[in-house]
């Protein structure tokens, strides 16, 4: 396979990034990790006569928290930096471990958070943990910045509300509050380099022994990530026990919207839906310190 020509740029700030990217859409892509773009044009899925790197922006990989904030992850930052990071291991010890289920260890490497959130493929395993979470992305274009919560990002396959122009900078987590705990679970067909078939992220608020707020988002099976609400509202008011979990898991089957493809039929993942997000909920339960 063969990439077609196109011209490189690579820019010394984020200003000229922008501008860059502005003045060549929509036949510009930018350059991550490289990880999903390079693939990409060279299976013919994107075509581009201008590819944007941003290597030079060192600050973009800048992982930082405070108790106020919360946890702030810079685009460029690789799965590897999130699995390995001291501060994400000690206040958000699931995203490491979320990262450390993503492909190979030679593409969390290179891969890079921003780029497998601005991929947008409805199988990527980053959003659904972070969408149960409330967390929100920073964007930055020629019009100033903006922060919008990751899930109004997506609004089909390869496709999100990012304007022409516009960069993502940061992933932003929120302070997690005391009785707060979450996980993500997926199945894949091999254990290296797999896409999920399904991914389930859980996030729950313990009040007093009571879940008082829960947050179960499904990945790779509708064309964006989805928060099975019906789902979530189940956990309210109650004591997380297994039927409990499986109680919300038979409702979250309900929820999704899988297609059949290579990687498992609709029915199949609908199966996995129910099983992956019963042992989500039991695991977040226990960190929550329910069990």
């Amino acid at each position: 396979m063969r990439i077609t020509d196109f011209e490189y740029h690579v820019p010394d700030t984020l200003e000229e990034a922008c501008a860059l990217l502005s003045a060549y859409s929509p036949g510009a892509a930018v350059l991550a990790g490289g990880t999903d773009v390079l693939v990409d044009l060279k299976n013919d899925l994107v075509t581009c006569e201008h590819i944007i790197s941003l290597r030079k922006l060192a600050d973009l990989k800048d992982i930082s928290y405070d108790r106020k904030n919360g946890l702030a992850v810079g685009a460029l930052a690789t799965h590897s930096d999130v699995a390995s990071n001291k501060t994400i291991l000690r206040h958000y010890p699931e995203l490491s471990e979320a990262a450390l289920t993503l492909a190979s260890p030679q593409i969390r490497n290179h891969g890079t958070i921003g780029g497998n959130i601005c991929s947008a493929v409805p199988s990527a395993d980053a959003p659904p943990l972070l969408v149960a979470m409330n967390a929100s992305v920073r964007l930055v274009g020629p019009a100033g910045e903006r922060t919008l919560l990751l899930a109004d990002l997506f609004i089909g396959p390869r496709k999100t509300v990012m304007k022409a122009g516009e960069i993502l900078t940061h992933v932003l987590v929120p302070p997690k509050p005391a009785g707060t705990g979450a996980c993500y679970m997926k199945f894949a067909l091999r254990d290296a380099t797999a896409l999920a078939v399904v991914g389930v992220g859980a996030a729950l608020l313990v009040r007093r022994g009571v879940c008082t707020g829960a947050r179960i988002v499904l990945g790779a099976v509708a064309p964006t990530p989805v928060v099975a609400s019906k789902a979530s509202a189940a956990l309210i008011g109650k004591k997380i026990d297994e039927a409990t979990a499986v109680e919300a898991g038979r409702i979250a089957r309900e929820e999704c919207r899988p297609i059949s493809d290579v990687r498992g039929s609709a029915e199949y993942r609908r199966s996995l839906v129910e099983t992956l997000t019963v042992r989500a909920i039991l695991k977040a339960a226990e960190r929550a310190g329910l069990q």
